[in-house]
């Protein structure tokens, strides 16, 4: 009995294992499933960018090593480079926004990203309200 219980923190870390190496895969030929991050609206795309950028440098630069992290710097400068051209040609750098990104993670934590979805808005108002706190004397009413 007592060989049962020292060998069931192995197993338990084994199967553990398992299901963090099956939430990796994907029901289709065993490739990585594309992770998702999809961030707030933000006045202009270009703060949108900035929310994307401060995500990156959180997520993959500080924690990864030397060598990590000039590959994933390299990944962002593209993709970052990619999404400014695209709103440059469309006008659309002061205009809300809000970004999609989907990547993948390499196993040291290498940022490989997938596609960019930029949901271009426009803010007009929907109607104008008024409040009058106080009368305002000589004013015609």
């Amino acid at each position: 009995m007592k060989k049962a219980i020292c060998k069931a923190p192995e197993k338990a870390e084994h199967i553990t294992h398992i299901i963090f190496k099956l939430n990796d895969i994907t029901l289709h030929g065993g490739s990585p499933m594309p992770l998702r991050q999809r961030f707030k609206i933000s006045p202009t795309s270009r703060g949108a960018i900035f929310k994307l950028k401060r995500w990156f440098y959180l997520n993959f630069f500080s924690k990864a090593s030397a060598e990590v992290r000039e590959q994933n710097k390299q990944a962002w400068l593209e993709l970052s480079r990619k999404l400014i051209d695209e709103l440059n040609k469309r006008g659309a750098s002061d205009k809300p926004a809000r970004i999609t990104l989907e990547y993948e993670k390499g196993i040291n934590n290498e940022f490989i990203p997938v596609a960019a979805t930029i949901e271009l808005m426009e803010i007009k108002p929907l109607e104008v309200i008024t409040v009058e706190l106080r009368k305002v004397e000589g004013a015609k009413t």
